[in-house]
């Protein structure tokens, strides 16, 4: 019996450089290259139809890294045309972005809003060659109540159900379909937004959650706890950005504390950015370059210069190799075939050769195999 090993180099390893930009002319302005696209219908007689605008860069190659963006709005209000003071810069910047709008309280309660949120992402990797977007490349930015919902897409990304007490939940939901589809996202940026309900509710009451979950959080902690993103913080969470400033009086700058705090802490990629004397977000400091920039090299360095996979043979017998589809791609299937049994080890490694994962390692009989990695889930 002989040992054969297949080697898997360059899972989207970033290269980048630091934008040296804020705003630029170009992009689109405010006006959608895509407006009112239908990914969802919901049992609601306020908003049966979920609906997301695209906005497209121009003079860059597609297909594009892809920004959707939550609307902030206390989980009660707003919409999906929020996002016009972001569009002019991130699309010079060479972004496609996305505004998608989500049920709100008084119509739904939690978890709704997030099966919403994640059915949009679903939408965008089914349809993603339709509109040039890069499926494999997508993050989300959210400010306030939607930069709770964006954090809980990220953290909540390979989390089917949760419980706390008696209360279990279902955070995936099948809103819209697309369920052959995750709902995993590379990078998540969060501006002044909530993160654990019941320690907000202790400093401050008014704007806490209550609206969300549906009744006040003394009275429904566990419900708080499933809505709150530091509650599933783990070591495979996106990397995440998060700014908020330091007089904020609507949602407490100890919440992005925390958050960061609860991310470093089991291992995962967190930047905070506190922003000195800034208020919630109508204070002009969310419109300065420097705050622009920030982001912009953050959604470039994890979404952008996606390098490819390669593939290496190390073999005796000369296996029949081939990968499908184009390795930038969520899916990558290798297929090969032994002439005789052999023991077959499988590794995943970056662009520096550094082992990522273990994938295979077996005894396999003559003939066809196919497996299939899962970029996201390694």
């Amino acid at each position: 019996m002989k040992t054969s090993f297949i080697l898997v180099f360059a899972l989207l390893f970033c290269g980048w450089q630091e934008s040296s930009f804020a705003q630029m002319p170009g992009g689109t302005g405010i006006n959608p290259d895509y407006k009112d696209v239908e990914f969802a219908k919901v049992p609601s007689t306020k908003m049966p139809s979920l609906l997301l605008d695209i906005y497209l860069p121009k003079g860059v190659s597609a297909p594009f890294p892809t920004i959707v963006y939550v609307h902030p709005g206390g989980w009660s209000g707003g919409d999906k045309t929020d996002v016009a003071r972001h569009v002019s810069y991130l699309t010079a910047a060479g972004f496609a972005l996305v505004s998608i709008n989500y049920r709100l309280s008084g119509d739904t309660v939690f978890p709704a809003p997030l099966h919403d949120c994640k059915a949009a992402i679903r939408w965008l990797k089914a349809n993603a060659g339709r509109y040039n977007l890069n499926s494999n490349a997508i993050g989300v930015f959210g400010q306030s109540a939607g930069a709770h919902l964006a954090s809980l897409v990220g953290v909540t990304a390979n989390v089917k159900n949760a419980s706390s007490g008696a209360i279990t939940m279902d955070l995936e939901g099948s809103v819209g379909g697309n369920t052959q589809y995750s709902s995993t996202v590379r990078a998540v940026a969060d501006f002044f937004g909530p993160s654990n309900l019941v320690e907000f509710y202790k400093v401050q009451t008014q704007g806490s959650g209550s609206n969300l979950v549906g009744c006040t959080i003394p009275q429904c902690p566990d419900k708080a706890n499933l809505a709150s993103t530091t509650t599933y913080a783990s070591r495979t969470a996106p990397p995440f950005l998060i700014m908020h400033g330091t007089a904020d009086d609507v949602v407490p700058f100890s919440q992005s504390q925390l958050f960061d705090s609860t991310l470093r802490t089991v291992g995962a990629a967190s930047t905070f950015i506190p922003v000195q004397g800034a208020t919630h977000g109508s204070d002009p400091a969310w419109t300065k370059p420097d705050v622009q920039t920030t982001l912009i090299n953050f959604f470039t360095q994890h979404l952008k210069n996606l390098t490819s996979v390669a593939i290496q043979e190390i073999a005796a017998n000369n296996l029949l190799l081939s990968v499908s589809p184009n390795p930038a791609q969520e899916l990558v299937v290798v297929k090969f075939t032994l002439t005789t049994s052999e023991r077959i080890s499988l590794k995943l490694f970056n662009a520096l050769g550094q082992e990522i994962a273990h994938i295979l390692d077996e005894t396999l009989s003559a003939g066809e195999h196919q497996k299939s990695l899962d970029i996201n889930a390694n």
